[in-house]
């Protein structure tokens, strides 16, 4: 049995314990504009009058010692997005942290754009992972959206942060993304998508470049290799509307793959004779540097065959239109040759379900010309058969 005495010591220790926890945990209390403040002097002295922090510190460590650094993205100018890295910890009177981008002096020429991302990228858009090098060295790898890839190492006191960033306006392939950010690793080779931002945008083409990591030099460098067009996504669609697309589809499709090729070529033209007619088999050891098209045909809607016509109880004549498509070699892009592709027009096909289409029905090499031509040879064939 407890005395008067154990009771009275024991009210009051919990005093003594309700007291400490309102004294220790009291800034909670406080107003949440008023909770920030703390954090809001401790940007103020990193980033100039302008810039916004951009989200929280963020722990690194990439120069291999006890204590982990600190990353912090801030928007600045415009609203561009940028990002430092400071070696104390987040407090006031910090030293002058190491901007990585964006910055004004830098030895190795590989900074892209110089940004993190662009302006108007939303803050969950911009994701940071720490990865175990080669070297071994670890690496941060900062995807911007889907347009900036950032990478940073450490390369000791003398030079601080290198940095290396690739740029691609239509996102990057070759990664699996989803099962990379799951378990993160160096990026040996990336593709990036260029689009095309005149008439061919309606077939959402894109040049393709490869980046590999050259392993014959220090630091963290991408040699590139132009791969030639390809659909923006990297994806081959089902349907295609635009002439180009069409030819485009026809020359990146799997002859392994089942179906689909059927509908890119008009009825009565088979592959293999599409095949010879293109030597298709060169492609192997090529890329497509350019393909053209007319972006109308000079028709009236009036005078546009019908599925009637298709089956021979019309007299409208289906029309047709010419692709261009410039092939160069891989291992030497001055060898370059053309080729123009004959495409029909295909009325709307209820029964399938079809909207009225283009299909190939033939190919014609183009005798190449005596002097090297300059780019954008293709156009110039169209023009020089034009209707």
């Amino acid at each position: 049995m407890k005395n008067a005495g154990d009771g009275m010591s024991y009210a009051i220790v919990r005093y003594l314990w309700l007291v400490c926890i309102l004294l220790l945990g009291g800034c909670t209390l406080l107003p949440s504009e008023q909770r920030g403040q703390a954090l809001e002097v401790e940007f103020e002295q990193v980033l100039p009058a302008g810039w916004e922090a951009l989200g929280r510190w963020q722990p690194v460590n990439l120069d291999g010692d006890e204590d982990e650094e600190n990353l912090l993205f801030f928007r600045f100018d415009s609203g561009q997005v940028g990002a430092l890295i400071d070696d104390a910890q987040p407090a006031p009177n910090m030293n002058q942290p190491y901007r990585l981008l964006p910055r004004y002096f830098d030895d190795d020429d590989g900074l892209g754009q110089g940004i993190i991302a662009p302006p108007g990228t939303p803050a969950d858009a911009i994701a940071l992972y720490s990865v175990n090098g080669e070297s071994p060295q670890p690496e941060l790898v900062i995807r911007g959206g889907s347009t900036h890839l950032t990478i940073v190492w450490w390369k000791g006191e003398a030079n601080g942060y290198g940095v290396t960033q690739l740029y691609a306006p239509g996102g990057f392939g070759g990664v699996e993304w989803e099962a990379w950010q799951r378990s993160p690793s160096p990026i040996q080779s990336v593709v990036g998508f260029y689009p095309l931002e005149d008439y061919r945008a309606r077939s959402y083409l894109c040049r393709t470049v490869l980046y590999t990591r050259r392993a014959d030099l220090p630091g963290i460098v991408f040699s590139a290799l132009p791969q030639g067009l390809h659909f923006c996504d990297g994806e081959i669609p089902a349907r295609l509307f635009a002439p180009e697309g069409v030819v485009l589809a026809y020359l990146l499709w799997p002859r392994a793959a089942e179906g689909g090729l059927d509908l890119l070529l008009t009825p009565g033209t088979t592959l293999p004779q599409l095949d010879a007619e293109s030597a298709y088999t060169r492609l192997a050891m090529e890329r497509i540097e350019d393909i053209a098209a007319y972006t109308t045909v000079p028709m009236r809607y009036e005078q546009m065959p019908s599925a009637q016509d298709q089956q021979g109880q019309g007299s409208a004549i289906a029309p047709t239109t010419p692709v261009c498509v410039e092939f160069a070699e891989q291992a030497n892009p001055t060898i370059r040759r053309w080729v123009v592709f004959t495409l029909r027009y295909q009325p709307p096909d209820g029964a399938q379900r079809l909207p009225d289409r283009w299909t190939v029905s033939g190919a014609l090499a183009e005798p190449a010309p005596l002097e090297t031509p300059p780019p954008g040879y293709c156009a110039a064939i169209l023009a020089r058969n034009a209707p």
